[in-house]
């Protein structure tokens, strides 16, 4: 037995501390997957604890046997001294074994001090973000993708400190939250449920959004999500000849009733770390068109379990978006391999991956400490 299967096969149960700015429920993507993945650790037996300024997540993280505790993390002077003692504090009542952080606040939080009791862990949820490279300040740092770019942003860990792992999510506490409803939509429905922020390629889709319509006239595009663009992509859209056909819903919490209505779903992003929603809307038999932005290929195979064009590639995305919809035999292809392997997309899988990095952590750490006494 090696020292993941060790650790991560439940010898003891870890106390794992997940640190992050809050657990609001307003489609954040790193909100939305740590507290699958606190419930998910809690199911596997641990000892879970969301360290956040809280949000309305909390009453979900608790209804799963996941404590939440309260820090606030202001980038404020007053407020850096104040978080530092609490979580002084908290380090000393709580006694994690393992803490994981999310955001670039915790890392520096966390990670200050030579001799903290605890293995520290980093999940790189932003590439782009100033400050990234706080993130090596943690013994293991895990990553959705692999690219020597992305070993760039964590100087001084290498390769053994960088732990690439698929991102999973279905089966997860948010999706019983579900409902059944179905929106009425016009058909054929181009859905995509995203942040409304240029990075996510809101403005190439309603581009390539004209050439679908001369393919396919009678199409409607959704767009389902909140966020700072919005009122410009509202701006946009109205200054289109075909403004009646594209539609900004706003911000929905579950994506699932979207999902079930859509013809096709699409994901335009020219940045992206791991976008979860592409294996929710494969739960769906959605056969995503989408583009190679970050993680996107390691949840979406070109050709087989969705269609992928290069981010920003207005033409090639219209083309693929025109395939499904017309292409009969095509989109049942597609749809009939996006259903398959899901089971690798799961939050149980995933979980258990990262629980597997927080033994290898903590088996280093060990050693650490062990060579530092002699």
């Amino acid at each position: 037995m090696n020292d993941r299967d060790r650790v991560a096969g439940l010898e003891r149960p870890l106390t794992i501390v997940h640190l992050l700015n809050d657990v609001e429920d307003l489609g954040n993507g790193i909100n939305n997957s740590t507290v699958e993945l606190a419930c998910a650790q809690r199911a596997l037996g641990h000892d879970v604890v969301v360290v956040s300024r809280g949000g309305g997540q909390v009453r979900l993280l608790e209804s799963f046997g996941v404590r939440h505790v309260v820090l606030v993390q202001d980038r404020t002077v007053g407020s850096v001294v104040s978080a530092r003692r609490r979580w002084a504090f908290l380090v000393r009542q709580l006694r994690p074994d393992v803490v994981h952080v999310h955001n670039l606040t915790g890392a520096v939080l966390a990670g200050a001090g030579l001799r903290r009791p605890y293995a520290l862990v980093a999940t790189l949820h932003l590439e782009e973000k100033r400050g990234v490279a706080a993130m090596a300040l943690a013994d293991r740092v895990i990553a959705f993708h692999d690219s020597a770019r992305l070993r760039s942003l964590v100087p001084g860990r290498g390769d053994r400190r960088l732990d690439v792992i698929r991102q999973g999510i279905l089966g997860g506490a948010r999706s019983a939250a579900d409902d059944d409803s179905a929106p009425a939509v016009h058909h054929p429905a181009v859905v995509t449920v995203c942040g409304m922020y240029e990075h996510k390629g809101i403005f190439d889709l309603l581009e390539a959004f004209e050439a679908v319509l001369a393919a396919v006239p009678a199409a409607h595009l959704y767009y389902v999500g909140g966020g700072p663009d919005r009122t410009e992509l509202e701006r946009r859209v109205a200054a289109t000849s075909y403004a009646d056909h594209v539609h900004v819903v706003g911000f929905h919490p579950r994506p699932a009733p979207w999902l079930r209505a859509a013809d096709v779903f699409v994901l335009a992003s020219r940045r992206e770390v791991a976008a979860l929603v592409l294996a929710e809307a494969r739960s769906f038999g959605l056969a995503p068109v989408a583009t190679t932005a970050g993680g996107i290929p390691t949840l979406v195979e070109h050709g087989r379990s969705g269609l992928l064009c290069e981010p920003g590639d207005v033409a090639a995305l219209a083309r693929n978006v025109v395939s499904v919809l017309t292409d009969e035999e095509l989109a049942k292809r597609l749809s009939s391999a996006a259903a398959e392997g899901l089971e690798d997309l799961t939050i149980h899988r995933f979980a258990v991956d990262v629980v597997g990095v927080y033994g290898e952590a903590l088996v280093e750490r060990q050693g650490a400490v062990v060579t530092a006494s002699r």
